[in-house]
């Protein structure tokens, strides 16, 4: 039996992660997708998702609705992303992926299904920002390559900036 102070706090923890998801403290946490910008749209994909994946596991809550908000705030990236493109296909099938795992009660095939669609939006936003690079359209680079995965930077580790400085450049 493991006698850590966490082996008691994690229940706690995972109860607060649940409720501080859900509208009960006003409003949900997917408005973020309504101010325009595909990098908030994404955010509130991901986040759908992961609360979701936690109500799956944790047996409380509902993933559907969960799931149906994710769907919500993926509709701009599929508005994006051309219909006929690798992208669009792939995030299709993630959500549909995703919403067979939740009907299962899946949870690992929620997971796959998580991380389809995240590399889904990663691979539509690489290619919308080189499409907009192309074209000579700086704000749609701009907007487009901040869906993208940020590490964050230690003392041993420089934050990468040749991206954003070649944008800046652009």
């Amino acid at each position: 039996m493991d006698c850590s102070p966490l082996a008691y706090k994690w229940p706690i923890l995972l109860a607060l992660i649940v409720l501080l998801g859900t509208p009960l403290f006003g409003g949900t946490r997917f408005a973020a997708a309504e101010s325009g910008s595909p990098a908030s749209a994404a955010d509130a994909v991901r986040a759908a998702l992961f609360d979701a994946q936690v109500f799956l596991v944790s047996g409380q809550g509902d993933g559907a609705a969960s799931l149906a908000a994710a769907r919500t705030a993926a509709d701009p990236l599929f508005a994006a992303f051309p219909v006929d493109g690798r992208a669009y296909r792939q995030l299709n099938a993630g959500i549909a992926e995703a919403a067979k795992a939740v009907d299962q009660a899946d949870a690992p095939g929620l997971a796959y299904a998580r991380a389809t669609i995240w590399t889904a939006i990663l691979a539509g936003a690489y290619e919308r920002t080189v499409a907009a690079i192309e074209i000579g359209d700086e704000a749609t680079a701009r907007s487009w390559f901040l869906v993208r995965e940020f590490r964050p930077s230690t003392k041993f580790d420089r934050p990468a900036a040749d991206g954003t400085l070649a944008l800046r450049d652009f």
